[in-house]
């Protein structure tokens, strides 16, 4: 693999690609298969260089590997997969809409020939997971992942069962069935109770919140998304897992509670506009609808909702003119923004100017 580029740029790639033919060939012979996948990819990349993804396909479904290592051939197959989901993709983004068709009439073609040729019993564990994750993260048929994942569920051999169990509940989560959502909070919970590693531990406890959330349970996103952020040591979700905890709180009518909670996510996440925009806003709607007067020298609730948002605006004006910044993040910076302009319209507020004047004139007093 690490010959290729210079062997390619030394007019040498035939003979490149012949050597690393050679070790696919090689490590094909190992039951488990450890690089095969690596080699695969790279051999991919360098062949496309000089020929097409049909002759890819051709030249996969002809390779060398002895009939016996099944596991080399279903990566061969995935690999092909691959290439033609990236030329389904550039087709979608060129609005190439033969292209896009043939592509989609491949793919399918060649999901229907891994079903055929590859029964999920006479895989590795190893090659069951992978090929699982690739068709869940990398095509548009996440379900076509589950018989391979569930072989898994069913062995002796319970190697790779968490990222299993994990697949199977991604594949469930995704889905808009209330069912399939339980579903895959029941796998979840297998992983929290009984994983060894605690990253997986980790990504299982807050599926279960995200999972939580798009069923709308809220009083189990609170209680879980209350487990996450107590147990030490997972801190990977914690922007996230903060700002559904204030969430769960809003929409069980806990205001106060949620007024709480976005105060938190703001406060510890405020260079993180996908959290901090969200918790800004709802802090400043929370507090204009409450609407208490000022109290002695206090502020009232209208007056501090908008003071709040415009020194939010204010102090993440540099994030919004960055270049690193997304588009969805954007648009929820302006949302706060635009609910401020809104709030300093309204006769019971007073613009910060003006805000900024008094408090000028009252320190020199």
């Amino acid at each position: 693999v690490g010959g290729l580029f210079a062997m390619n740029k030394a007019g040498r790639g035939d003979e490149a690609l012949g050597r690393l033919q050679g070790v696919i060939v090689e490590l094909a012979s190992s039951p488990q298969a450890f690089g095969l996948e690596e080699a695969i990819n790279s051999y991919t990349k360098a062949y496309l260089e000089e020929h097409s993804p049909e002759e890819l396909k051709e030249h996969y479904y002809q390779f060398p590997v002895p009939a016996r290592a099944r596991a080399a051939q279903a990566l061969l197959r995935i690999a092909i997969i691959g290439v033609f989901e990236s030329v389904q993709e550039k087709a979608n983004k060129e609005e190439d809409e033969a292209k896009l068709r043939s592509a989609r009439a491949m793919i399918q073609v060649l999901f229907q020939d891994l079903k055929n040729d590859f029964k999920p019993a006479e895989l590795s564990n190893y090659i069951l997971v992978n090929l699982g994750d690739f068709l869940r993260e990398k095509t548009a048929a996440p379900r076509e992942a589950l018989a391979y994942y569930e072989e898994i569920t069913t062995r002796k051999d319970k190697s790779y069962i968490f990222p299993a169990l994990f697949g199977i509940a991604d594949v469930y989560g995704r889905s808009d069935a209330p069912a399939d959502n339980g579903k895959a909070i029941e796998q979840l919970k297998r992983i929290v109770a009984d994983a060894d590693n605690k990253k997986d531990r980790e990504r299982a406890l807050y599926r279960i919140v995200t999972v939580s959330a798009k069923m709308r349970d809220w009083k189990a996103v609170e209680t879980y998304a209350k487990e996450y952020l107590n147990t030490e040591g997972f801190r990977e979700y914690s922007p996230f897992t903060s700002i559904l905890l204030a969430e769960s709180f809003d929409n069980q009518k806990m205001y106060e509670d949620a007024l709480s909670a976005y105060t938190s996510a703001w406060a510890a996440y405020t260079g993180y506009i996908q959290v901090s925009a969200k918790a800004a806003r709802r802090i400043m709607e929370i507090t204009w609808q409450r609407d208490e007067p000022a109290v002695g020298r206090g502020k009232s609730d209208r007056q501090t909702a908008y003071e709040f948002g415009w020194k939010y605006i204010e102090s993440t004006k540099h994030i919004r003119a960055g270049r690193q910044i997304k588009p969805d993040e954007i648009k929820l910076w302006d949302a706060v923004a635009e609910l401020v302009e809104d709030y300093e319209s309204n006769a019971k507020v007073t613009d910060m100017e003006t805000v900024k004047k008094q408090e000028e004139e009252a320190r020199r007093r």
